[in-house]
């Protein structure tokens, strides 16, 4: 007999039913996340047919806009549910920049399925399985009752432990007791104010957004993030609407034996994001129980925008350029512009929009004689509105060290930066660069070091330790360093970048090439392009490689912008010194942002005696 029509569809071990919203593998229930499953249904009712990132993004979630991360994200928690597939076959394909595509063989489609015979003992189990559901059901139901009771009870006003040399904090993302009533909104908005303001306090260490923005899941373990964080407490927040009222749930725990420091709620109206975050930080400073002089107070109240769309807008633009993808942050850049279009007085949305152009420049998008002048025009505005801005002085130095060759004025911003705000990771992170830079090894490693202690679990800083410690000459170090930052973040591209060049100067081929490949999948690059680099090494060894990628750039250069200095640097590695110069020289006069390296770059050691080399130097205004 067949039973009635149900969804449901199988491959590999694994059964997918859709009205029971399950996941078997060999009767087995795998777990998935609400959205995850929905995602995985989409991919396995297309099989076979590639799926655009935009029609998947529609499908799973068609009535909210989310970034692309969030597909990645549920792509990669599907692809460790189905690991232990049948002898490790690939369910899920991805198509380079496009979307991806469920490749399996799938059987049901949507048919009925038998339903084979079971021995007695395996009907009893079933009847026995048919009261469990309802029973967890159930309790799930008392436990949430019970939670949300408690969630308001007066007594949680009370400390419960002694607060005592709490120096750092993780501000975790704010979070719906009942996912039916989350407000994207509130938690990206009061969340990012809330660290903004307590970021700005010289006695408190704050992890920045960027750190914490991966613990958004309802299940998240607050003490698991803050190991992951290093820091002595985290502040774990819910809230629950009611009406045109929201109820404010704070815990302040600490993360050495879990102890919970401080525990309080808050009322406030739905309407304002400011007012609440007023509310909250006047809560979270005096549970900390520090004393603010006049001017940590007047920034502990800072309003940087009365606009509360365009502080979301600057929210979601700050989050896709931290993230330094090409796209991203082209996309960020329209956030930012339209963040200034509702408040043009949004100095901080003004300072990102410059930095965002900056970074362009950095991945050799467009020439910087095109990008530069106009982070400069938003560096300079936004300290017109507002000269206490930490952030908009340290990326100003950055355009002063790197397009305008102003090194004295470089330095001068850094510093300034740093003085405003000596807890900003990013402030120590650029005046590192600009020390290892100039040669200045060892101020540059222990400033890098500090952005580091400032936000550990941050791949991008890991791996630029692992920069300085390079151009310093220390490659072993360098090497070291890298598989930190790789441990951290091993689908990040830029994190194998200074552990290949390390194994490069180390005459370490094998090595380095094995970094190049993994840099590679991690870039998404298509497997006929790894296939081709595999046949260019075992060819020509490293040689074979830097030439088949000089060839690329060159067919690349015929028809948009290369940055010439990679072009120069790769002609360098093969030996091809009059070519290698003469790129050399289109690059400063392109003003590319690398050329700044030459004082410290190995590949030019050899170089360094040829009037020519010398004579590019000084241009750009450094001593050998």
């Amino acid at each position: 007999m067949s039973q009635p029509i149900k969804h449901l569809y199988e491959f590999g071990p694994f059964r997918l039913d859709a009205g029971e919203r399950l996941l078997l593998r060999d009767g087995e229930s795998v777990p998935l996340t609400p959205k995850a499953f929905d995602l995985l249904l989409a991919l396995v009712e297309h099989h076979g047919r590639l799926l655009e990132k935009d029609e998947l993004l529609k499908l799973v979630w068609p009535d909210a806009i989310v970034e692309e991360a969030n597909l990645s994200y549920n792509i990669s928690l599907i692809r460790k549910a189905l690991s232990n597939g049948e002898d490790g076959q690939k369910y899920i394909e991805t198509v380079p920049k496009r979307g991806y595509r469920f490749v399996a063989e799938v059987r049901g489609q949507g048919e009925s399925v038998a339903a084979a015979p079971k021995p007695p003992v395996l009907v009893v189990n079933r009847r026995m399985k048919r009261w469990r559901k309802p029973v967890i059901a159930l309790a799930i139901l008392l436990l949430v009752g019970v939670g949300a009771a408690l969630s308001f009870w007066p007594v949680a006003r009370q400390p419960a432990a002694p607060i005592v040399d709490i120096k750092s904090i993780a501000v975790l993302p704010l979070r719906a007791l009942h996912a039916s009533e989350r407000d994207e909104a509130l938690e990206m908005g009061a969340t990012s104010i809330l660290i903004t303001r307590l970021g700005s306090l010289r006695q408190l260490i704050v992890r920045p957004e960027s750190a914490v923005e991966r613990y958004a899941r309802p299940d998240q373990d607050p003490l698991a993030a803050g190991r992951e964080q290093k820091v002595d407490a985290v502040l774990d927040s819910r809230y629950q609407r009611s009406g045109d009222k929201f109820r404010f749930t704070l815990r302040l725990l600490r993360v050495a034996d879990g102890a919970t420091l401080w525990a309080d709620t808050l009322d406030q109206q739905a309407a304002d994001l400011f007012a609440i975050q007023d509310a909250l930080s006047a809560k979270v400073t005096g549970a900390l129980r520090l004393t603010l002089s006049s001017v940590e107070k007047e920034l502990l109240a800072k309003r940087y925008t009365n606009s509360t769309e365009a502080w979301q807008l600057y929210v979601r633009g700050r989050h896709l350029s931290h993230r330094r993808l090409l796209l991203d942050v082209e996309k960020a850049i329209t956030y930012f512009e339209r963040a200034i279009a509702l408040d043009h007085g949004f100095a901080l949305a003004h300072a990102e929009l410059g930095y965002a152009y900056a970074t362009l420049s950095m991945q050799g998008r467009s020439p910087a004689k095109e990008l530069m002048p106009k982070a400069k025009v938003a560096y300079d505005q936004a300290l017109k509105l507002d000269d206490q801005l930490a952030e908009a002085h340290a990326y100003l130095a950055l355009y002063k060290r790197s397009y305008e060759w102003d090194f004295t004025g470089a330095e001068r911003e850094h510093k300034r930066a740093i003085d405003l705000n000596p807890n900003s990771a990013d402030a120590h992170h650029l005046y590192a660069f600009y020390l290892t830079y100039m040669g200045r090894f060892e101020q540059g490693i222990a400033e890098i070091k500090k952005a580091e202690n400032l936000d550990p679990a941050d791949s991008f800083i890991n791996r630029n330790v692992a920069q300085a410690l390079f151009f310093a000459g220390d490659y072993d170090g360098a090497i070291e360093q890298s598989h930190r930052a790789i441990d951290l973040n091993p689908n990040a591209g830029p994190v194998y970048n200074w552990i290949r060049r390390a194994y490069e100067m180390k005459g370490d081929e094998q090595g380095a090439f094995a970094m190049y490949l993994k840099m590679a999948k991690a870039y998404e690059i298509s497997e006929d392009e790894i296939a081709g680099m595999k046949t260019a090494f075992a060819a020509g060894g490293l040689k074979g490689h830097w030439k088949k990628s000089l060839g690329r750039l060159l067919e690349r250069e015929k028809s948009g912008y290369v940055t010439q200095y990679n072009v120069a640097l790769l002609y360098a590695r093969l030996g091809e010194k009059e070519q290698a110069l003469e790129r050399l020289q289109r690059a400063v006069e392109d003003r590319d942002h690398f050329v700044i390296t030459l004082k410290v770059e190995p590949l030019w050691d050899s170089y360094r005696t040829d009037p020519r080399f010398v004579a590019l130097v000084r241009r750009v205004g450094l001593t050998q």
